[in-house]
């Protein structure tokens, strides 16, 4: 028998503890352009009763510690370069559609890094009305969902996104 995804904490404690890791090396590729930047420990619900207190954890922050931007990190097990051509698909999963509509504030930009290459690709948030939602199914999780998909048009390189940081005068 199958423990239903919301029900199955020990699949979701490794997904998440996975994640961790490569959040941490975007922070490390944005540390090393010399920005500041604050990645907090994963913090993993007690059970799903105690999922909603955890709808506005933030991956990253950048920049200045007063005024510092958000930046969710998603890992993909797909292979792709820094070349958003080289994106696998038309559209990009962002969020699932529940999870993004709970946020109570959304984050600056969506940084996509491949678990196969390390490349990173980016989704800014400032895109959204081009955004689509889709009914997929969910490998990992075994459950059909809605999530809030980009089109590759909209993906943004690593250095494109960096630059934009960099103007906004938040480099530490």
């Amino acid at each position: 028998m199958t423990i239903p995804w919301a029900q199955n904490d020990a699949l979701f404690i490794a997904e998440r503890t996975a994640g961790h890791e490569f959040e941490l090396a975007v922070a490390d590729a944005l540390l090393r352009l010399g920005f500041a930047v604050q990645c907090k420990p994963p913090m993993h619900r007690a059970d799903i009763s105690k999922v909603a207190l955890y709808a506005d954890q933030q991956d990253i922050l950048a920049g200045t510690w007063a005024r510092p931007l958000w930046i969710e990190v998603k890992s993909r097990k797909l292979k792709f370069t820094d070349d958003p051509a080289t994106f696998p698909y038309d559209t990009t999963m962002v969020d699932t559609l529940s999870g993004w509509q709970a946020k109570p504030a959304h984050p600056v930009a969506v940084v996509l890094i491949s678990q196969a290459t390390g490349a990173k690709l980016v989704v800014p948030v400032s895109t959204a009305t081009q955004w689509g939602v889709e009914k997929q199914y969910d490998h990992t999780r075994g459950i059909m969902d809605r999530f809030l998909c980009a089109p590759r048009d909209v993906l943004r390189t690593w250095q494109e996104f960096t630059e934009w940081l960099e103007k906004q005068g938040r480099t530490a």
